[in-house]
């Protein structure tokens, strides 16, 4: 009984909407794609700097760089 008060609306140009949705979807996947290149593009950079203070750290002449330049 209650759904029967809802009306079924009839678009004439189911094929129009379709194609706008198709076109929505490839352009929202798109940039999902993209901003998860981003992602990884940032995450690999990151994990290179981190990789490099490591190896600055275990080095004792370049830690005594470091310690001097915070002073």
């Amino acid at each position: 009984m209650f759904l029967s008060s809802f009306k079924k609306v009839e678009d004439d140009d189911d094929n129009n909407v379709d194609v706008v949705d198709v076109r929505s979807s490839i352009i929202f996947f798109s940039i999902l794609l993209r901003s998860y290149r981003h992602l990884l593009s940032f995450l690999n950079s990151s994990q290179q700097i981190f990789r490099k203070w490591n190896d600055v750290k275990r080095d004792p002449v370049q830690r005594q760089v470091i310690q001097s330049m915070i002073r």
